[in-house]
């Protein structure tokens, strides 16, 4: 019993030994890469220059909207005044017999 519990202690004490000179070789392999900055300079650009495009449509889309809202309600109002005018008037004395 008391070498399991031994093997156990060595095994945990190996793995707290190794495992800061492997985090510390992935760190020295990942510090070592080429940084990539010209490119994401680039794809920033596109990605502006797609959002500026998008807001332009956008807001094209939200203006016709707005037209087509306002022509609309003009064309509403006077059919509102057509009917006002119709209930208004007087109709002949069309009394059939």
């Amino acid at each position: 019993m008391i070498e399991i519990i031994q093997t156990i202690a060595g095994l945990f004490i190996f793995l707290l030994l190794v495992a800061p000179i492997v985090m510390l070789t992935i760190l020295l392999i990942r510090s070592r890469k080429p940084k990539t900055n010209p490119q994401s300079h680039v794809k920033l650009e596109q990605l502006e220059e797609n959002d500026y495009t998008i807001v332009e449509d956008v807001n094209k889309a939200f203006n016709d909207v707005s037209n087509s809202i306002q022509e609309l309600q003009k064309k509403i109002e006077e059919i509102e005044e057509r009917m006002e005018r119709e209930d208004s008037t007087i109709k002949g004395f069309n009394s059939k017999r």
